[in-house]
């Protein structure tokens, strides 16, 4: 019975991180989907999230949760910005540039963390990060279960705008054809710049609810590349649900 209790606390536990990762990797799968690129640098993003979380919250006072919604237009135009400079001068290219420019990416916004924040791990101790309460007899971090709703919310969110908007429709139908979308009369190229933009902001959100409860280092990132490619993998590459 002990060992029964305790696989279903991991359980649980792991739900509740579960949505965070899950929050990255849509993110992810959003900008591979339809631009058809994998960005090397998408968990440095995360980082960066992280980072103006701590920054407003220590110099601020401003609430993670706060943060959450105001790294959402933040990033999303640092990501549209990105994409139109940087991404789609090479969207035709052969796939191993596109590898080089965002690892390119991920070494320099890595270094620019380190030269900014320093090497030591930094954590943000929020009210309720080392709080918990009782769920059906298991012990919950009030922390990752209000990240979980966050995240949730946020997925959510981003499920429905895809498919029930019109812009939505027309970021899904580029990613089914491109050529096909433009024909249409949709305008590609500003597709892109949304697309690239909303998954660079989904990560950075995500990493405003993962800082309440995990410490940020310039090489964070690094923790997160390889779980971020297999949810992606596991979930079906290019596809939010």
């Amino acid at each position: 019975m002990v060992e029964f209790t305790t696989i279903i606390q991991a359980m649980l536990t792991g739900l509740m991180q579960g949505g965070v990762y899950a929050l990255i990797s849509i993110g992810l799968t959003i900008i591979f989907g339809v631009l058809g690129i994998i960005n090397f640098a998408h968990a440095e993003f995360m980082m960066l999230g992280m980072y103006a979380t701590v920054v407003m919250f220590l110099g601020y006072s401003i609430s993670p949760l706060l943060a959450f919604f105001l790294l959402l237009p933040l990033f999303l135009a640092l990501g549209a910005l990105i994409q139109r400079v940087l991404i789609e001068p090479i969207l035709d290219e052969q796939e191993d540039a596109q590898l080089i420019l965002t690892f390119g990416v991920l070494l320099i916004l890595q270094n620019a963390a380190l030269i900014g924040f320093g090497s030591n791990p930094q954590t943000m101790n929020v009210a309720f990060s080392s709080e918990a309460f009782r769920l059906f007899g298991f012990t919950v971090n009030q922390a990752k279960a209000i990240a979980f709703v966050f995240a949730l919310g946020a997925a959510g969110a981003t499920f429905a705008f895809l498919r029930f908007t019109e812009f939505g429709r027309a970021i899904r139908a580029t990613a089914n054809n491109s050529t096909a979308a433009g024909y249409a009369g949709i305008d590609v190229r500003r597709v892109y710049m949304a697309a690239f933009g909303l998954g660079i902001a989904l990560t950075a959100t995500a990493g405003a609810l993962l800082v309440m409860y995990y410490p940020v280092s310039p090489t964070v990132g690094f923790e997160f590349i390889v779980l971020m490619f297999v949810v992606v993998v596991l979930g079906g590459l290019g596809s939010v649900r």
